[in-house]
């Protein structure tokens, strides 16, 4: 495949590719471990659809009937949205430097999807008692960590001590260098910095927060096995580490806690991410405050 910039092009030529895979590789560069891979396997899914036609020959009826052989194959609509939504990113990418003449996909809207997260949301007494019926010192102090910063797993398995610093007041904060490589820092109280530093022991600043039996951090899979396991004592055995993301959210925004602060918490670059959660837990309304 040669995507040799067009001479027509509207954009300035900023990188030139000699095959598919390396411009696939330039696209995904930056990207997480886990992102990649995703990506990497929903884009192959268009590519075999697409055939022996090249990219930049590509046309919106394209991608059209991509969305068409998708639904009569009968996947999920998060599924197809999903797929559909990578497609847009390498399309927009390849546009943005040069390489493809025309963003077709910019032409195509994704489906509004039903937002979810209050099924994926625990009560407040359900995370407590995961917390205290989790016998492991370690993995009781994960638990509680994760609700209490409302980090990714991702995250959770990159921490080192040197990421958190005390604070005059026996608060701590913790530097989480999260999503889309973007920094933010988050405050957490003195009873959670309490219990890390219990189970710090002889831990040298560069080693890993939660560390695995074997030596070096938990891997994200570990720490999935922590949390369902943990969900299964209290009765909610889909339980994932992002259900207590979800958890901090809902919670937060039931205690009236302002949207910014808690969009910088979780890290949402949108705040329209963050405003989902008040769909999701609808504690107040202004039906609430009128006379009937």
């Amino acid at each position: 495949m040669d995507l040799a910039p067009s001479s027509i092009s509207s954009n300035a030529t900023i990188a030139r590719v000699n095959s598919l895979e390396q411009f696939i590789d330039l696209w995904l560069k930056g990207k997480s471990p886990n992102s990649q891979r995703a990506y990497r396997k929903d884009i192959q899914y268009f590519l075999v659809f697409l055939g022996d036609k090249p990219l930049e020959q590509m046309m919106l009826n394209d991608v059209h009937d991509y969305l068409a052989a998708m639904e009569a194959q009968g996947w999920a609509e998060s599924t197809i949205n999903r797929r559909l939504a990578v497609v847009k990113s390498l399309l927009t990418f390849g546009n943005s430097i040069g390489l493809l003449r025309v963003n077709v996909g910019k032409a195509v809207r994704l489906k509004e999807m039903p937002r979810n997260f209050s099924q994926r949301t625990l009560t407040e007494s359900q995370v407590l008692m995961m917390i205290a019926m989790t016998p492991d010192q370690r993995d009781r102090t994960l638990l509680r960590f994760m609700y209490a910063v409302g980090c990714r797993v991702s995250e959770l398995c990159s921490l080192r001590w040197q990421n958190i610093t005390e604070n005059p007041d026996g608060t701590a904060t913790v530097h989480i260098f999260g999503k889309g490589r973007k920094n933010r820092w988050v405050k957490f109280s003195c009873e959670t910095w309490k219990e890390l530093q219990n189970l710090r022991g002889a831990a040298k600043p560069e080693d890993h927060i939660f560390a695995s039996r074997q030596g070096g951090g938990l891997k994200p899979n570990q720490v999935r096995n922590i949390v369902k396991e943990a969900g299964l004592r209290v009765n909610a055995p889909e339980t994932s580490p992002h259900w207590l993301r979800h958890s901090h959210a809902g919670h937060s925004v039931q205690r009236k806690v302002p949207l910014t602060l808690l969009q910088e918490t979780l890290g949402h670059e949108s705040l329209n991410t963050t405003r989902n959660y008040i769909a999701a837990n609808p504690s107040d309304s202004s039906a609430m405050h009128l006379s009937v």
